[in-house]
């Protein structure tokens, strides 16, 4: 098995560079987009933007795994029921 460094630095140091890659993402296409305008609102509106995004991204996962939570319940009802009415029919 490879040697997997499980540090928490690492971890930060990623977010942090996927943080700034969409912060500059977002400012190079504000500035196309808006021109003067950006300098006025340009660092709140690339904030809230970066942050929208990650809130969007947590809540399609926090959703995502009701959904699961749901199709395992319902596999093991289905599971159980299979078995019982095998078992005393």
């Amino acid at each position: 098995m490879a040697n997997v460094n499980l540090d928490p630095t690492v971890l930060i140091n990623f977010l942090y560079v996927v943080y700034n890659l969409l912060k500059d993402g977002c400012t190079h296409l504000f500035k196309i987009i808006l021109g003067e305008t950006f300098s006025a609102y340009g660092d709140i509106l690339t904030l809230l933007t970066v942050l929208t995004a990650i809130y969007i991204l947590l809540e399609l996962s926090n959703a995502f795994r009701k959904i699961l939570g749901i199709i395992i319940a319902l596999a093991w009802a289905i599971f159980i029921t299979s078995f019982l009415l095998e078992k005393f029919l």
